[in-house]
């Protein structure tokens, strides 16, 4: 299998354009996105650090969902 490695600019309309074009071809076409260094954060650290948001902005107690119970919730089996 020949591969071609591309470096494609997401910020502007026309990146976006490409981007979308590829995506509809996945049997094909593997894209990767990588992380930002030192953002590297769990599912689980991101809704718990939402939740205190919403706590901060809104002034009330969220129902803070169980590791268990979040998995089951957001998981794409």
């Amino acid at each position: 299998m020949n591969t071609v490695t591309a470096h494609i600019d997401v910020n502007t309309p026309t990146g976006r354009k490409i981007i979308k074009e590829l995506d509809a071809h996945r049997k094909i076409v593997h894209i990767e996105n990588p992380v930002p260094e030192g953002t590297n954060y769990t599912a689980m650290e991101v809704y718990e650090k939402s939740l205190s948001k919403l706590r901060d902005h809104y002034g009330q107690k969220f129902a803070k969902k169980t590791e268990n119970n979040f998995r089951k919730a957001f998981s794409h089996d």
